[in-house]
């Protein structure tokens, strides 16, 4: 458990911090998201707004990961390796999600959702 993600917020922020670690695959539109973003569906259905915001919550909170990562790094020098070991990862990501528009997003949503 990271109790740095722990606290108050909508409950489409949860499945957006999930599905942020699971974006690696760029021949998939959601990076292989598609399979999380479904099972959570399953069991609480996203509305139109959460399906419509979902790829970007994903795709800022993959880049608050880089930025907040880098300024650790900065702040603790002998630290940053470890630090850093996710940037790549979230990096990676927010590539993979880069390549969708907001209508290319929320369909894509949908059709894992379906």
């Amino acid at each position: 458990m990271d109790f740095g993600d722990g606290g108050w917020g909508p409950r489409i922020q949860d499945l957006a911090v999930a599905a942020s670690h699971v974006v690696a695959d760029p021949s998939l539109p959601l990076g292989g998201a598609e399979n999380l973003i479904a099972g959570y569906a399953s069991v609480l259905p996203l509305s139109a707004l959460e399906a419509r915001l979902l790829v970007g919550l994903i795709r800022a909170r993959q880049s608050a990961l880089i930025l907040v990562n880098y300024w650790r790094a900065e702040l603790f020098p002998s630290e940053a390796a470890y630090i850093k070991k996710n940037v790549a990862r979230a990096e990676r990501g927010l590539s993979i999600l880069s390549t969708l528009g907001v209508r290319e997003a929320e369909a894509a949503v949908l059709r894992a959702v379906s």
